[in-house]
């Protein structure tokens, strides 16, 4: 049995964790974000903390990436593309570990999504593209 659970209505008022310190905006909105609703064990507080600093190096990496080129020249002269881009590409595939180590439960919502079948998503994904017709 997981210790991560939902949070219910009936239980005892829960007060979130405080987001550790030195945490930028995006990993404290990470922080707020699953600290809501979702009681974590500590081990898990700990790969959260992690998640968050991962999603503020993202942050900064996506920023730097805005304000340089795609393509710089490599060690030899030859393009190659930035190393920036490349690291946040990294750093995206750690924070996606980080998370699903966590092993969040679904949301209601992916629940019901999960469900549909094949035919259903493409019918939903269309609505949403197209409207009803």
């Amino acid at each position: 049995m997981h210790d991560l659970y939902l949070l219910e209505d009936d239980e005892p008022e829960y007060v979130p964790p405080r987001a550790p310190k030195g945490l930028g905006a995006a990993g404290k909105k990470l922080w707020k974000d699953l600290t809501a609703d979702i009681a974590f064990e500590p081990h898990e507080l700990r790969l959260l903390a992690d998640a968050c600093k991962v999603a503020d190096l993202i942050a900064k990496l996506d920023q730097a990436a805005e304000d340089s080129p795609l393509v710089v020249k490599g060690s030899t002269g030859q393009p190659v593309i930035n190393p920036v881009i490349a690291e946040a590409r990294v750093q995206r595939g750690l924070l996606a570990k980080l998370l699903k180590d966590l092993k969040i439960p679904p949301t209601e919502e992916a629940e019901q999504e999960a469900a549909l079948s094949r035919s259903e998503k493409a019918r939903k994904a269309a609505k949403a593209r197209w409207g009803e017709r």
